[in-house]
Formats: structure tokens, C-alpha cells, sequence
């Protein structure tokens, strides 16, 4: 995953199920711009569940 991945979130949460841009990284965490919830950035570390694609 970098910068302009698009990925699909797929975490247990409100979030599940979107689509969304890697906007930036910082050491291993990205951070996600969804445009169903443009207000905020989804924050995904290794832990996460996301799906990346188009790389």
C-alpha cells in the first residue's frame, strides 16, 4: 500500500465496506480519505483489514 492506493476497508466497524485513497503515510500506518466520510481520515495500521485494489 502507498500513497493513491485505492483500497477497500473491511474492518469490523462503521467504516466496513468502504472504498477510499491513501492520502498519506507515516512509518507503517496509512491514512485513508472515503468519500462517504469525507469530514475524516481512517487511520489503518497492520492490524486493520483493508484490502488494496489498485496498487
Amino acid at each position: 500500500m502507498k500513497i493513491g492506493s485505492i483500497v477497500k476497508l473491511q474492518d469490523n466497524n462503521d467504516w466496513n465496506g468502504f472504498y477510499g485513497v491513501v492520502k498519506y503515510m507515516q512509518d507503517d500506518v496509512a491514512y485513508i480519505f472515503c468519500i462517504q466520510n469525507p469530514c475524516y481520515l481512517y487511520r489503518a495500521g497492520k492490524e486493520n483489514n483493508i484490502v488494496v485494489i489498485d496498487n
